[in-house]
């Protein structure tokens, strides 16, 4: 079942990433995430680039969809960029932890082959709360 879940995640964040010229300064779709809640419901993002930096992560916007629609928990997260999983930059992971003190425990994928996991806590440790 939890291969399940991960494949799922995986496709949904990759099913996304269509990157493509928004403007003259703004790339977006580069990135995609999918995360899952502790209620079971999936939120996807994708990141934007901007000529000036104030884009944002593909992680930040799925975390965005999900805090409109009331929620905090987060249960498993994704991020694909290429057909490839990668991990939420600090920024994400700051983000992630100051939401919801619970999401510590959350999995994020960092390897599909063998669905290779860490938690939060493992990638932001000696947290400073």
């Amino acid at each position: 079942m939890e291969k399940a879940v991960w494949n799922v995640l995986f496709n949904k964040a990759d099913d996304i990433c269509q990157p493509r010229d928004l403007s003259d300064t703004v790339f977006a779709a580069s990135v995609g995430a999918a995360l899952v809640t502790e209620e079971g419901n999936i939120y996807k993002g994708v990141n934007l680039d901007t000529a000036c930096s104030l884009g944002f992560c593909a992680e930040r916007n799925a975390i965005g969809s999900m805090v409109t629609a009331g929620e905090s928990q987060i249960s498993k997260l994704v991020a694909v960029r290429n057909g490839q999983v990668i991990l939420p930059c600090g920024v994400c992971r700051e983000l992630l932890m100051q939401l919801d003190e619970r999401n510590k425990d959350m999995e994020v994928l960092v390897k599909l082959e063998g669905y290779e996991t860490k938690r939060l806590s493992q990638l932001l440790p000696d947290y400073w709360r």
